[in-house]
């Protein structure tokens, strides 16, 4: 672990998804102000990244911010500590964990308890990340999308958590 007086950076060494990146950050710091920034390991960030992820969460007035076209959740998030409560972590089970869903998770979660998530692709975001391994193991995708199969199933299971 590696500290500033700003910015602290909890590793996590086993490749289990967002999940076990972002839950340990939640019971450390649950209760207290912060912005949570998840990034993953395979991408190349620019010294600009954090700083732009900050004011684009501010800039939109949000709970969370994801930096692309899309409401996709993973290596382009920050949220604001306000947008889970301890219920997010005590929901989950490990089927949900293992299934590698977090991204319907995380979504499902946000709409339920009213929580505002702002997305937005500037023309220059290649600028402030890039992937340099393309190869990626993640056991519910096929070529880097989730089968229709998976997201049933996943969308079953949400469905079922009463927040």
């Amino acid at each position: 672990m590696k500290t500033n007086k700003n910015i602290e950076i909890n590793w996590v060494l086993k490749n289990t998804g967002v999940f076990k990146k972002i839950i340990p950050t939640i019971k450390k710091f649950y209760g207290m102000n912060y912005y949570l920034l998840s990034v993953d390991d395979d991408w190349i960030y620019n010294k600009e990244y954090i700083k732009t992820m900050l004011y684009y969460i501010q800039k939109y007035k949000s709970d969370s911010f994801c930096l692309g076209k899309s409401k996709v959740i993973g290596n382009r998030m920050i949220y604001e500590s306000n947008s889970f409560d301890y219920d997010f972590i005590t929901k989950l089970t490990d089927e949900i964990i293992n299934l590698k869903i977090s991204d319907f998770y995380i979504y499902y979660y946000l709409k339920k308890k009213k929580k505002s998530l702002s997305h937005h692709q500037p023309k220059y975001l290649k600028k402030f990340m890039r992937q340099y391994n393309p190869i990626s193991p993640n056991s519910g995708r096929k070529n880097g999308k989730y089968s229709r199969k998976h997201i049933n199933k996943a969308i079953r299971l949400i469905k079922k958590i009463i927040f």
